[in-house]
């Protein structure tokens, strides 16, 4: 065997380990000391088409996001990782822990990109890679039509329309990731390209009980019950990053003590517990929820009079028959 032969033939093999083993990856190639609960999450990440993480604040769901896109680059070349989210900032937050963070640990990342292809800002953010694989971050509306993706990240999902989701962004995943077997036969490309899926991740703290985002999380919930689906949903309070050391004490007794806390925030914030009411309750949550909010208000005649834009907010006149009570 020819020194070519057993270069390729190593690189072949250590890909196809790393691959299996993408906490490995992080550790020998990034060089990240990461918690056994990361390691975890970075292989069912790897192995789900859908996955749902269901966070603390300060527990590190962005920069653990970072990592597995950074892998799905090196590993898969031609990835193409599109990242939404419903505020842009939070979105190009995952590009930045490569670009501020990950880089500064391991040499051999800061190699693998190229950056004068590569720009961080505002109205353009994407880094390329110097195998075709490259992470972009598009605007969670319906504007973003024409992406297309291997994997989609969406960060904070529940800030961002169900309908934007579902027709705009789940869209880009029209097509898989096409590999160049040329020393391969048809049958054993068609083969290896039927094993790769397209992946969504779905990040986010918790929300009310009547949000689409929660009936979301209950259908993955009961889809993991599927054998044949392999989807994944976990949620990670507080008190794992107090035991882990990720998060700091201090920081959460004085959000305890603040005189504007909340028990209903803090739990949906830190406790990764979606809000769905008292269950000794008289009245369920859900059916007061949908008439907690007012869509129109209506003013008194002299104030909507002024109002000639919007005809909604004017008291509407009796219907013969109606009786209306002053007070």
């Amino acid at each position: 065997m020819s020194r070519y032969e057993r270069i390729w033939n190593n690189a072949v093999r250590d890909a196809a380990f790393y691959r299996r083993n993408p906490h490995l990856f992080a550790r020998d190639y990034l060089h990240l000391d990461l918690r056994m609960f990361q390691k975890i999450l970075l292989i069912l990440m790897n192995y789900c088409a859908i996955f749902i993480f269901i966070a603390s604040r300060g527990i590190g769901k962005t920069f653990l996001s970072a990592v597995f896109c950074v892998i799905r680059c090196i590993l898969w070349p031609g990835t193409k990782i599109v990242i939404a989210s419903g505020q842009r900032g939070q979105a190009i937050n995952v590009l930045e822990k490569v670009q501020q963070e990950l880089i500064m640990w391991s040499p051999e990342l800061n190699l693998e990109i190229d950056w004068k292809q590569s720009k961080i800002n505002g109205t353009n953010a994407i880094i390329m890679f110097k195998n075709g694989s490259f992470m972009k971050v598009v605007t969670a509306s319906d504007s973003a039509r024409s992406a297309r993706a291997n994997l989609l990240l969406i960060d904070e999902f529940r800030l961002v329309k169900k309908e934007v989701i579902n027709m705009v962004l789940r869209k880009f995943l029209t097509q898989k990731r096409m590999p160049r077997y040329e020393e391969l036969s048809k049958e054993e490309r068609l083969e290896e390209y039927k094993k790769e899926k397209n992946k969504t991740i779905y990040l986010s703290s918790a929300f009310f009980g009547d949000h689409w985002s929660y009936e979301k999380c209950v259908d993955t919930f009961k889809s993991m019950f599927d054998s044949r689906r392999n989807n994944f949903i976990c949620g990670f309070p507080y008190q794992l990053g107090l035991k882990e050391g990720v998060i700091d004490e201090d920081a959460i007794v004085n959000e305890m003590l603040e005189e504007d806390y909340n028990e209903v925030t803090f739990d949906m914030e830190y406790s990764a517990r979606f809000y769905t009411g008292q269950n000794d309750a008289f009245f369920d949550f859900n059916s007061i929820a949908k008439t907690r909010k007012i869509k129109y208000p209506m003013l008194p005649n002299h104030l909507s009079s002024r109002i000639k834009s919007d005809p909604a907010v004017r008291i509407v006149p009796k219907q013969p028959g109606e009786r209306r009570e002053d007070g």
